[in-house]
């Protein structure tokens, strides 16, 4: 993340990038979409807080058939910004 950040990286969110396919919107200077899959507990407790550390959004795909299990999120772990 502070690689990203030094390097001038903006964050984006899907709505940004369909905005700007869709009807042309501008996006910031070296626009990044970060996505996180598996719904892995390291992800909540290690890459959130880097990303609210630099100001950065992005979007977590959530598997509910892994919610609860060791090493994975439970489902008071849902992460909203």
């Amino acid at each position: 993340m502070r690689m990203l950040a030094d390097s001038g990286y903006h964050t984006i969110s899907p709505d940004q990038l369909y905005s700007y396919l869709i009807s042309g919107t501008r996006l910031p200077a070296k626009p990044i979409l970060l996505s996180f899959d598996d719904t892995d507990l390291d992800q909540y407790t290690v890459a959130f807080p880097e990303m609210k550390k630099y100001g950065f959004k992005g979007i977590f795909f959530i598997m509910t058939v892994s919610l609860g299990r060791p090493h994975y999120m439970s489902r008071t772990r849902f992460v909203i910004f």
